[in-house]
């Protein structure tokens, strides 16, 4: 992690360009949020049932209290963009490595390669490239430090309203928490 002191080292990690490899979309599973979800469906009119998957704690690095696990009658469960059949790469990733909703983008994917911790007053606390930018990604113009916390802020923001909403779903009877179609219409879609 690098300290917001070490002015140096943070203008070196904002200065990470993308060479639009599409390995950031094809090994990891990308982690949603309701918000993600909706942001998806009003940009392409697809139904989340064909673009969401539920993976298990084989697929993240998640921590067993992580707020993140949906709890269904079968197991804990995390929710995550569909990767293609057949494939590790992400669903809406075309075939010359670009993202086809990039306007639409999951908030994970708009603070790639950054992994940026606020404390308690919204401040920067801590920022690192994530693990797999950390080898050697060339570099380019510099991200602007007060954008990247900004949209650090709105990704808490919405991580927190779904935590919320999982938490709710968690706390239901066993017997209503059968699987995705289920939790999908416990988001609103039906």
């Amino acid at each position: 992690m690098v300290k917001p002191s070490n002015t140096e080292e943070i203008n070196e990690i904002l200065k990470t360009a993308c060479e639009g490899c599409g390995k950031c979309c094809s090994d990891p599973v990308v982690p949603i949020t309701d918000a993600d979800i909706r942001r998806i469906y009003n940009h392409t009119q697809i139904h989340p049932k064909e673009f969401t998957k539920l993976y298990d704690e084989n697929d993240g690095d998640f921590d067993d209290d992580c707020d993140s696990w949906i709890h269904f009658q079968y197991g804990k469960r995390f929710l995550g963009l569909k990767k293609q059949k057949g494939s590790e790469r992400c669903t809406f990733l075309d075939e010359s490595n670009r993202c086809s909703i990039y306007e639409a983008r999951p908030m994970t994917c708009r603070s790639f390669p950054f992994s940026i911790e606020l404390d308690e007053d919204e401040q920067l606390e801590n920022l690192e490239l994530t693990l797999i930018t950390r080898e050697s990604y060339p570099k380019g113009p510099a991200k602007k430090l007060d954008d990247l916390i900004e949209l650090a802020r709105k990704e808490d923001d919405q991580d927190i309203h779904f935590f919320d909403l999982i938490e709710r779903w968690n706390d239901k009877k066993k017997k209503f928490r059968k699987n995705k179609k289920a939790f999908l219409k416990y988001l609103g879609f039906k």
